[in-house]
């Protein structure tokens, strides 16, 4: 598989999605070590979840894996339902796991937006 076959959308798509995790991590990774309060579980638990999921989806996108399209439709659910579940009235979201959430839930919708264009629909196996 040469990268001159690669459309230049699945392309952007696995950098923004590799970035995507590695941050998820990263601010994981320094709520594990500063973090206290109320909201710290419901904020980590999340980002040490979905920042692996993006570093898969950037993979199997690089990778032109076939399932790459339900990974991302698998992702985009699972920010969806932490962004419902971490907006409970019982408990209030900080400022910062908002963003993290409205951000993650941008570039879920980019993805999957994206994998519908045809060539990447081509490009990824998928021609219906």
């Amino acid at each position: 598989m040469d990268s001159e076959d690669r459309p230049i959308g699945i392309s952007i798509l696995a950098l923004i999605t590799a970035l995507a995790g590695v941050l998820g991590l990263f601010l994981a990774g320094s709520m594990l070590l500063i973090g206290t309060g109320a909201s710290w579980a419901a904020s980590v638990i999340p980002l040490l979840l979905l920042g692996p999921g993006y570093l898969l989806l950037a993979w199997t996108l690089w990778s032109r894996r076939n399932w790459s399209r339900s990974l991302a439709y698998a992702l985009l659910g699972a920010v969806l339902v932490a962004g419902l579940a971490s907006g409970s009235p019982a408990e209030r979201m900080d400022l910062g796991m908002t963003v993290v959430l409205v951000l993650a839930a941008a570039v879920n919708i980019a993805v999957v937006m994206a994998l519908f264009l045809p060539a990447n629909r081509a490009w990824l196996g998928r021609r219906s």
